[in-house]
Formats: structure tokens, C-alpha cells, sequence
């Protein structure tokens, strides 16, 4: 007898047609603007009926935060093998400093991004979704990691959440304005290694490469 979470053809259609949705969704929103798509024409891209669009993500900006959804998990995923490693601390935040910016060197991303900040001026519950969704778990990782290290003696972070957030700050939020406006005058790739190498350095020297005596 099968059980009521059995995943059934009707289920793996309907993920299916979700995926579909989202996809072209993503497509639209990034080649014309969220505002300028309306749901009959990603439908007309994704196949499926409004019907369903409705039962599976609610609105037009519920579709949104699932096409914000679905491109989170490859970074946080390659930021938790990072962060994973038994490599030096200066090492480790250096590669995952890498990662953060690569992510803002990606015109999707960025893309994303200035569709995300103009939605979530008008929708608060929308901005919140996203920040729990995305934001968050990558602030959680890098929380874990230095509360990790202190235990084991690698680090002394007298706030680890503090800390999270001020390295985050250095090596997202700020890339992530210069991405989203268009900085001409953003550094090269050699210039972005150099500036990271010496703030990690500058960041691990405040926060204690290891614990006092």
C-alpha cells in the first residue's frame, strides 16, 4: 500500500511544470523586468496553465522568490565544501572570499539581485523571505565556521556572529552596490586577489589567528 508522501507520476509532473515555471520565469524577468512580464506570457514559454501557476507559487512576485530560491543553492552549497575544509583559517576565508565575489562578477546574479532590491521596497514580506532564504543560512555558515575554529583553538572570535557579519559585509555587500550600479572602475582580477588577501589578513589579525595563554 503506498503511503500518503509517495512520490506518484502526478507529483513528479507537477515538479516538473514548478521547474519549468520558475525557469522561464527567470528568463523573462532578467530579459525584460519583473514589471514588463506578465504571467501569461511565462506560461506561453513554460507550458501549463495559469491554473497552475497560481496552485504552485501563489503570485507573480511568489514566483519570484522561487526563481531567487532556486539560484541560491549552488552557492551556499560551494560555500559549505569551502568552509568544510582542514585547511589554514587564512586559506579557507581567502577561498571562500573568492567565491563571494565571483558570485558578484556573475551578470545573472547581479541581475537577480536588482530585481530583488526593487521588489522588496514595496513588498516587506517578500524582502524577508528572501533574507531568510538566502542571506541567513550563508550568515550561518560562516557563524558555525568561526564558532567551530574557537572551539578548537584556531581562532579567538569574541563574537563569532559579529564577526560573521563584518566579513560578509567586506566581501558581499559591498561587491554586491558595485555590481548592482554598474561600477566601471571595479578592480581587475589580480587587484581583487591582492585587496582580499590583505583583508582577510587584516580581519583574522583583529579577530585572533589563535587563542591567548
Amino acid at each position: 500500500m503506498g503511503t500518503a508522501d509517495e512520490h506518484t507520476p502526478e507529483t513528479g509532473r507537477r515538479e516538473r511544470r514548478a521547474e519549468a515555471m520558475v525557469t522561464a520565469a527567470g528568463e523573462l524577468f532578467l530579459e525584460r523586468g519583473f514589471d514588463a512580464v506578465s504571467l501569461t506570457q511565462i506560461v506561453r514559454r513554460s507550458g501549463g496553465s495559469l491554473s497552475t501557476l497560481y496552485d504552485l507559487f501563489g503570485s507573480k512576485i511568489g514566483l519570484l522568490g522561487a526563481v531567487v530560491d532556486a539560484e541560491r543553492f549552488d552557492g551556499i552549497g560551494r560555500l559549505r565544501v569551502i568552509l568544510s575544509k582542514d585547511g589554514a583559517p587564512a586559506d579557507i576565508l581567502f577561498e571562500a572570499a573568492c567565491h563571494l565575489m565571483d558570485l558578484m562578477g556573475d551578470p545573472r546574479f547581479v541581475g537577480l539581485i536588482r530585481l530583488v532590491m526593487s521588489e522588496a521596497l514595496t513588498s516587506p514580506e517578500f524582502a524577508a523571505r528572501v533574507y531568510a532564504g538566502n542571506n541567513a543560512p550563508m550568515m550561518n555558515e560562516f557563524i558555525a565556521l568561526f564558532r567551530r575554529w574557537n572551539a578548537e583553538g584556531r581562532t579567538h572570535v569574541p563574537d563569532p556572529e559579529l564577526s560573521a557579519h563584518i566579513f560578509n559585509s567586506i566581501f558581499f555587500q559591498a561587491p554586491q552596490l558595485r555590481a548592482v550600479f554598474s561600477d566601471a572602475e571595479a578592480p581587475g582580477q589580480c587587484d581583487k586577489q591582492r585587496t582580499m588577501r590583505h583583508v582577510v589578513a587584516m580581519f583574522l589579525a583583529a579577530a585572533g589567528t589563535a587563542r591567548p595563554d
